[in-house]
Order: structure tokens, then sequence, then C-alpha cells
């Protein structure tokens, strides 16, 4: 029982904080000054697209356990590259938990899904 929460849990809250950030790219400008400011404009339907099928694909995941380790992965690396970009941009380091956070529940979810 103890492993199934410590599995289901951090997926949840993956796919969750995942689809939520998706949506809010794809459906407001809220973020678009920042991947302006990224020098990444073009990329943020794109990123926002990628977000949701990340999310999609752990939950489906949870029943199929390759496509949960590819997008927990995939998600994990797209977070590593957001705190690449932020630190290129000489954004103060608070600005990077909440990517680094993901990074590393998706890294957990990939470690704990061998």
């Amino acid at each position: 029982m103890i492993r199934q929460w410590t599995t289901t849990v951090p997926i949840g809250i993956s796919a969750i904080a995942f689809a939520w950030y998706g949506m809010t790219l794809l459906a407001s400008r809220m973020m678009a000054p920042d991947f302006e400011r990224y020098g990444l404009p073009r990329l943020r339907a794109l990123t926002g697209v990628l977000q949701l099928a990340g999310s999609v694909g752990l939950v489906i995941g949870s029943s199929y356990r390759p496509l949960l380790l590819a997008s927990a992965a995939a998600l994990a690396l797209m977070m590593a590259v957001a705190i690449a970009v932020r630190a290129r941009c000489g954004d103060a380091t608070a600005t990077m938990v909440p990517a680094a956070a993901l990074c590393a529940l998706n890294l957990y979810i990939v470690a704990t899904g061998w």
C-alpha cells in the first residue's frame, strides 16, 4: 500500500502541474513576456503542447510503464532546460525553484519506475 502512495502521489502532482502549465501556455498570454525575455517566443505554444502531452503520458503511463518512464524523463529534461534558460537570463535562484522541484519529482518517478 505504501509503495502505491509513493508512486501515485508524485505522478498525480506532476500530471496536474504540467496540465495546468501547459494549458496556461496555450490559453493565456500571461507567460508570453517570459518567453520573449528568454528569446524563445515561438516556443511557447510548443512548450504548452509538450507539457500537456507529458501530463497525459504520465496518466496513461500509470498503466503502461514504458510510457510513464518516457514521459517523466522528458518532463525532467524539459525542466532542466528551463533552469538553464533562466540561469542564462540571469534570473534569481528563487524563480528556478518550481522547475527544479518538478525536475526532481519527475526524476524520482523515473527512479522508482525501474
